[in-house]
């Protein structure tokens, strides 16, 4: 009888162990301010990119008579 309960007892143990721990996981990384950096960086790179992507003879000419 006491042999049951114990058992009994460890099972209801290890099932709320699991529970605890998969509520304690986290399913995706937390933005540190080196990602957030890396991003702003990125955007900052493609907008340069899109620009000198687009310039026109007009745009220079206009940048030296500045």
């Amino acid at each position: 009888m006491f042999r049951e309960i114990f058992i009994i007892g460890m099972l209801m143990v290890a099932v709320m162990s699991v529970v605890f721990i998969s509520g304690c996981i986290q399913t995706e990384k937390p933005a540190s301010g080196e990602m957030v950096g890396e991003d702003v960086y990125n955007a900052i790179e493609n907008e340069l990119e899109e620009a000198v992507e687009n310039i026109t003879l007009e745009d220079i000419e206009n940048a030296l008579l500045e």
